[in-house]
């Protein structure tokens, strides 16, 4: 947000000039040369610097709270305290996160780049999750070792019918399935 404001400033800038002028203020018989528009703009920049200094470390400091609220964070210390290994099959909405805590140990199935990602991925994805004819095929075409998936999704009751996967733990929202050695 603070770069966005500050990439927008000038433009504000401009639009404060205007108004200025548009109201007759932008004569006010300044010794120094400097315009008013100068001003307006330095004013503005000036008070985006004090807002980022002020606000941004604040902002930072509340991201890991809000990544527990909506992310499977109990899940993934266990994945690193158990040093899982293998490929990984995780929710969509979580792939931003699951790269930014455990890369480059593990390697996302999917995340937010769906365009990126390509059309097929996506398909295999929603096959899965959704219980669709070849659900299972999915898993042993990609691989998969384990899976991490919001506790809502049908897939969750597709693995717990299967011996080959056993639930290794659980959170309120997510649940982590390892495939069974053997």
């Amino acid at each position: 947000t603070a770069l966005f404001a500050l990439a927008v400033a000038p433009l504000v800038a401009l639009q404060l000039t205007a108004i200025v002028r548009s109201v007759g203020l932008d004569s006010l018989g300044r010794s120094d040369g400097r315009q008013p528009s100068q001003l307006v703009l330095a004013a503005i920049i000036g008070a985006l610097t004090i807002a980022a200094v002020v606000f941004v470390p604040s902002a930072l400091g509340n991201v890991e709270k809000l990544f527990s609220e909506d992310m499977p964070d109990e899940c993934v210390a266990y994945i690193e305290r158990e040093e899982l290994s293998g490929r990984m099959f995780n929710t969509y909405r979580w792939g931003g996160y699951l790269m930014w805590k455990l890369y480059p140990e593990h390697q996302v199935f999917i995340d937010g780049r769906a365009d990126v990602m390509g059309r097929p991925l996506m398909e295999d994805y929603k096959t899965a999750t959704e219980l669709k004819d070849g659900w299972r095929d999915v898993l042993e075409r990609y691989e998969i070792d384990w899976v991490l998936i919001s506790s809502n999704v049908a897939l969750c009751r597709g693995l717990e019918l299967l011996p080959q996967w056993r639930l290794a733990y659980e959170e309120e929202d997510a649940r982590l399935y390892v495939r069974a050695e053997g």
